[in-house]
């Protein structure tokens, strides 16, 4: 009995100093997690190892917080919005919670949040998330010189900063300018693939390599789009486009069809099978050129180019009366609607939102 007291009294401080260690060396690791999470915010590694960290300290008030950072940058609103509240309740600075919600409602309600984002930069004018969540904003808003020039006092500061890069160049391109776009859109995809914006600049590379006819450079883009987003529309119709470009015209026509499967109204991708099926020349290609058409006449009533391709198909079919009506149809809308379409590339049709012809040839790079 003695013996088995004296090595009970030996064993409590051998396992009290055991827990000690453990506790502290777990202590240890957390702080060294919580200092990585903050460092790689907005990366896939960031992603990881807030998902772990979430899972083990639910209750860790910046954890919440980071997370909520995380999931703004990847466009996940419901849960950011989720763990704002959620570290806010725990006990998180209110104003750094505040200022993550309005970053976090912007790409849904700009307008509701521009003036408290202005606000936030007149107090901070070197606040990066707040600089690029304005000149995403202004962006979708066709304010685009505004959001140029803000974009660019970053880049003034710090010439290799990706995420700006990537909202330049997105910028350039909607301003029909892919030789100005290019540069800064290759750089910011250079900048690695586990960056939060990699996917996005990837795209939009993508369509400038299609704008610029680096035909074979654009599809290799949207393949690799398409590996991780195969339910994409966008990515599938710009495939779609690569393969009409370099005459690749099944693979194309396939594409156009996938887009259609998922999203029945694309208006372009109905317009897009049916020229290769009106190219085939085909009496049954013409019928299926017909009925696209159709589908995007209900669809856009304006374009009145679309009456006058259905008129010459019906011509080509023999039906002379339908095709003196359709091209009738097709002359009273664009003397109502004779305003060009706005369209993306620089090159188009205004009104048919076609490419000439030189521009189908394949540019070497």
């Amino acid at each position: 009995m003695r013996k088995s007291l004296l090595i009970l009294g030996m064993l409590i401080p051998t396992l009290a100093i055991a827990g000690f260690w453990i506790y502290h060396e777990r202590g240890r690791r957390f702080v060294e997690q919580l200092d990585q999470a903050r460092q790689s915010v907005g990366t896939k590694q960031g992603s990881l190892l807030l998902e772990e960290l979430a899972k083990t300290y639910s209750d860790h008030a910046e954890v919440q917080f980071l997370s909520c950072r995380q999931f703004r940058l990847q466009e996940d609103s419901d849960r950011a919005l989720s763990c704002g509240q959620r570290a806010a309740d725990l006990g998180y600075p209110t104003v750094q919670v505040e200022r993550e919600m309005l970053l976090v409602r912007a790409p849904k309600e700009f307008r509701q949040v521009e003036t408290d984002l202005q606000r936030l930069l007149e107090a901070n004018p070197e606040d990066q998330d707040v600089i690029l969540t304005l000149a995403l904003g202004w962006s979708r808003n066709s304010n685009l010189v505004k959001a140029e020039a803000l974009v660019t006092s970053i880049l003034q500061r710090d010439p290799e900063n990706g995420a700006a890069l990537w909202v330049r160049g997105k910028v350039r391109l909607q301003k029909h300018l892919p030789h100005d776009a290019c540069p800064d859109l290759e750089k910011a995809v250079g900048s690695g693939s586990d960056q939060y914006y990699h996917s996005r600049a990837r795209f939009q590379l993508a369509n400038c390599y299609l704008e610029l006819g680096k035909f074979d450079r654009a599809l290799q883009l949207f393949q690799e789009s398409r590996v991780l987003e195969p339910e994409n529309p966008r990515v599938l119709f710009g495939m779609g486009r690569c393969y009409w470009f370099l005459y690749r015209w099944d693979e194309a026509g396939a594409s156009f069809r996938e887009v259609l499967r998922r999203q029945p109204d694309h208006l372009d991708a109905l317009s897009q099978l049916a020229y290769i099926h009106e190219e085939r020349g085909k009496p049954g290609d013409y019928n299926q050129a017909l009925e696209l058409l159709e589908r995007a006449a209900m669809l856009d009533p304006t374009w009145f180019d679309l009456h006058f391709r259905m008129a010459r198909i019906m011509k080509s079919l023999g039906q002379d009366e339908r095709a003196a009506q359709e091209y009738q149809r097709a002359e009273q809308v664009k003397k109502a609607w004779a305003k060009p379409r706005s369209n993306p590339f620089t090159g188009r049709n205004p009104y048919t939102g076609d490419e000439p012809g030189a521009l189908r040839k394949p540019v070497n790079d």
